[in-house]
């Protein structure tokens, strides 16, 4: 059995926007750092068929034992301080699990799969911005998205996230509160599965 192939990008499109009226602004005049990519081994031992159907309640929301699995990865990287790269941060306080920006998540994974495609830029030519502003009611100033394809066990792409330098300042960034994330199995695609996870400040 070859091995998984396993990618992750980030488009830091760590939006420090202005906006924040109307469930956010565009994205037209933000800054964004160049998408990272990284190759990281398959840790397939710890998926498990329950943990995509079980459900748990985390901050009010109800999500998949997958999904707490991997903010409870974030909020441990988080938890320490991290070298970015060029960049050292100091520990950061927890993001909490948001029912709001899920359906952001959920679309553009639900889109790579669907679509064959690995890119922070949806088949429709949205971005993060844009896809949170028209999809969610999530009222928010700050907005990143990291993605990663492959992965079946949720602690090893946070650690692979935390690898990247990219994706590193997006899991660290102070700023952000809130998170949402979502894995959709591909089927006949260049990867097994698609995952998103939405970041937002208020």
């Amino acid at each position: 059995m070859t091995p998984t192939k396993q990618r992750l990008i980030t488009a830091l499109s760590a939006l420090a926007l202005t906006a924040c009226g109307g469930g956010g602004g565009g994205d037209a005049n933000a800054p964004e750092e160049a998408p990272s990519e990284a190759v990281a081994s398959d840790q397939s031992s710890d998926d498990t068929g329950t943990d995509k159907t079980t459900t748990v309640v985390v901050d009010g929301c109800e999500i998949s034992r997958q999904q707490a699995r991997v903010l409870k990865a974030v909020n441990e990287f988080r938890s320490q301080p991290q070298s970015c790269g060029d960049k050292s941060f100091n520990s950061a306080p927890a993001v909490s699990y948001s029912c709001a920006l899920q359906p952001a998540a959920d679309r553009h994974s639900n889109d790579m799969a669907s679509n064959n495609f690995f890119s922070h830029t949806g088949s429709d030519g949205l971005k993060v911005a844009q896809r949170v502003s028209e999809q969610t009611d999530y009222q928010w100033s700050l907005l990143g998205e990291n993605i990663a394809a492959g992965f079946s066990d949720p602690q090893a792409m946070v650690k692979a996230w935390g690898e990247s330098t990219g994706h590193c300042k997006n899991l660290m960034n102070p700023d952000f509160d809130d998170m949402a994330v979502k894995r959709v199995d591909g089927k006949q695609t260049d990867y097994d599965n698609y995952w998103t996870q939405v970041l937002g400040g208020a």
